[in-house]
């Protein structure tokens, strides 16, 4: 699961680890079987299946009937309907991004905080030959990106500090993996008003 802060005695594991569950699923291009599941989870397969079942008497989750695979259903998509629902403010971001694309002709992505990650939220596609093109939902390390960083760079101190205890993982030989270096990052981000991956 994404970083977190440390569970409390109010937390529900089991609640925890279905949500793992529909994370595995939305991860994989395919759908997946009772075993991949509990080997991801480190659990026993009867406890992955009493999962996923639950998870499909729900409406969250379907069983393909050749297979006996399971995918996420369609009644996900309504979880994130306000989130992501037509607004003042969704419209507002939507023409500012379709503004400085029609003038750079570059894809435009719109990010926004979600705990420790930077969730995609909205995109307008330019018309450069060469683009990097991501999916509205897509998350990203917030130490690893230049979106990730612009957003941290902005946060306080507090939240800072805490994502810096979490660990900062590499993702490549450039990524910032010392609190220091990131720190002295952010201070440059907020003089310049910009960041770079």
């Amino acid at each position: 699961m994404n970083n977190h802060a440390t569970a409390g005695p109010a937390v529900s594991s089991t609640a925890v680890r279905a949500l793992r569950v529909l994370e595995i699923l939305a991860a994989s291009g395919d759908p997946v079987s009772i075993t991949e599941v509990a080997a991801e989870l480190k659990m026993e397969k009867v406890t992955a299946y009493r999962m996923l079942i639950t998870l499909e008497h729900a409406g969250y989750v379907v069983r393909e009937d050749a297979s006996r695979r399971f995918r996420l259903s369609y009644k996900v998509v309504s979880l994130s309907r306000n989130l992501l629902a037509e607004n003042e403010v969704s419209r507002l971001v939507q023409q500012k991004l379709r503004e400085i694309s029609n003038e750079t002709k570059e894809t435009l992505h719109y990010s926004v905080l979600d705990g420790h990650e930077a969730v995609l939220v909205h995109a307008v596609r330019g018309t450069q030959v060469l683009s990097v093109n991501f999916q509205i939902g897509d998350r990203s390390p917030l130490h690893a990106t230049s979106i990730g960083k612009v957003l941290l760079a902005y946060q306080d101190e507090s939240f800072l500090e805490s994502f810096v205890a979490s660990g900062l993982s590499r993702f490549t030989e450039e990524t910032i993996v010392d609190g220091d270096t990131l720190r002295r990052e952010l201070e440059r981000i907020r003089t310049q008003g910009y960041g770079f991956d």
